[in-house]
């Protein structure tokens, strides 16, 4: 069974796909629901529920089911039915008083139909007693312990025949192989005493509704090859052996499984540890990288800012020099033109004397 953490999820059954399955599952409930438990009987219902979850499938009712959810959902089904009908009945059996009982759903119904109503709501009780009558012309006891009859019933004799559980334990006295050849001496003598019963059964009433069983085919003698004698220590030991043997090579599975699982986490291991020095020695590369980097592009930083230092101060002072010599330039100008004046006012006085 795997761990509910790595189960497949599931979605919920919609109430569609709830229908749909009551549905196919009444279509094959004779067999289904069947109770007989042989290998062949199994088999058939293995291949019923193969042959159901294709068609239920086939339906394409958004979530696809196989066999197992199926079957599990069914049983779920069955105990909502009896759980619903225990409530009901113990509400039903109440004092008095509150709300009035809730009706049974039509789920309900639907599955009752199928499984028969003893299936899910039991037996309705009969005398808890082990008092048998016994037939006075046979002298073996009858079916019907409790006829239903308005004549007093007639004491057993002091010594009846055995009961079912003194057969059953005459029969564990034997082994297996007195059980068998007991068993073909009657087929083949073809006993056909039958008990007397105080009323008589039609032999087409069906057992178990829905089965498809009748008392008829109750009666008959299981065919041999159905017949697997049990009880005794019979195979025991071999199976055992079996057991143990089976055991042995799971376990041996197992350690294989656990040894590829160690060499895998140890390759893991050495990966994980060649990446981390891959990584390493990138990260100090890319360190060195950038220590590099930012030294060469503060150099150039500072030799840009040291050539523009000099071509300011450069600029500077041939700016500087330009204003010393238009000063100058400008005062020589005013010289010469004082000169020139003071040589005109000079002309001048000598004309006049």
């Amino acid at each position: 069974m795997l761990p509910i953490s790595k189960r497949p999820y599931s979605p919920p059954f919609s109430p569609a796909e709830n229908s749909f399955l009551i549905e196919l599952v009444q279509k094959h409930g004779k067999i289904l629901e069947g109770k007989d438990t042989d290998a062949n009987s199994l088999r058939e219902k293995n291949a019923v529920w193969e042959t159901l979850c294709e068609e239920f499938n086939a339906k394409g009712l958004v979530t696809f089911r196989n066999v197992t959810s199926l079957r599990n959902k069914w049983k779920l089904m069955k105990k909502e039915a009896r759980k619903e009908y225990a409530d009901h009945k113990r509400y039903s059996n109440g004092t008095g008083g509150g709300p009035p009982p809730k009706e049974l759903s039509d789920l309900y119904y639907s599955i009752t139909n199928i499984t028969g109503d003893v299936s899910i709501e039991g037996g309705k009780g009969s005398p808890d007693c082990d008092y048998q009558l016994v037939n006075q012309t046979t002298g073996k006891p009858t079916i019907n312990a409790f006829p239903v009859t308005n004549q007093v019933a007639a004491k057993p004799p002091i010594n009846p025949s055995p009961r079912a559980s003194h057969t059953k334990h005459l029969a564990d006295s034997f082994n297996d192989s007195d059980l068998e050849n007991l068993l073909e001496e009657v087929d083949e003598e073809g006993d056909n005493s039958t008990y007397s019963t105080n009323t008589a059964i039609p032999a087409d009433t069906t057992v178990w509704p829905g089965s498809g069983y009748t008392t008829t085919m109750l009666k008959k003698q299981k065919s041999k090859p159905l017949r697997d004698v049990t009880g005794g220590n019979r195979g025991a030991v071999s199976q055992y052996q079996v057991n143990i043997e089976k055991k042995q090579e799971v376990l041996m599975l197992q350690e294989g499984h656990f040894r590829s699982l160690q060499s895998t986490q140890a390759t893991e291991k050495e990966l994980l540890e060649l990446r981390k020095t891959q990584e390493l020695e990138l990260y100090s590369l890319r360190v060195n990288y950038e220590k590099e980097k930012h030294l060469r592009e503060t150099e150039d930083f500072k030799k840009r800012v040291a050539r523009e230092e000099a071509m300011f101060t450069a600029d500077l002072v041939e700016r500087t020099i330009k204003k010393k010599r238009a000063s100058r330039l400008f005062e020589l100008k005013e010289q010469k033109l004082l000169l020139e004046i003071k040589h005109l006012g000079g002309a001048s006085n000598n004309n006049n004397e």
